[in-house]
């Protein structure tokens, strides 16, 4: 009995643990501004992409985070080619002081809040 209860403890816990965190590869950084790229396996999820960009802020007060998918048309460094800037297919603000923690532009709803170009 003792044994099922630690078993059932350890299986709710991993049932409402948060998922990891979206497979990504920081490409650069400068300043507040990070760049990544979404691996293919990764969901393709405004959620999935979140928590990416969660985990490669880290707690930092300020991250402005550029978002490809395409790692031959991403950003490394500062400043960013045209051909990098229109291939950015998210863009993600955190401002701890403001409380913003929101997506400036993404391909996941309607056209009008698309980066690409």
């Amino acid at each position: 009995m003792r044994h099922a209860a630690l078993a059932l403890a350890v299986l709710l816990a991993a049932c409402s643990a948060p998922p990891p965190p979206a497979d990504h590869t920081v490409t650069g950084r400068h300043g507040p501004l990070v760049y990544i790229v979404m691996s293919e396996a990764a969901p393709r999820s405004a959620h999935a992409w979140r928590l990416a960009v969660r985990d490669a802020c880290g707690d930092a007060h300020i991250c402005n985070v550029k978002i490809w998918t395409d790692p031959t048309r991403a950003a490394q460094g500062f400043p960013m080619t045209e051909l990098e800037a229109n291939a950015i297919e998210a863009a993600y603000l955190i401002n701890r002081a403001t409380g913003a923690d929101e997506y400036l532009c993404h391909p996941f709803g309607p056209v009008t809040q698309r980066c690409a170009k």
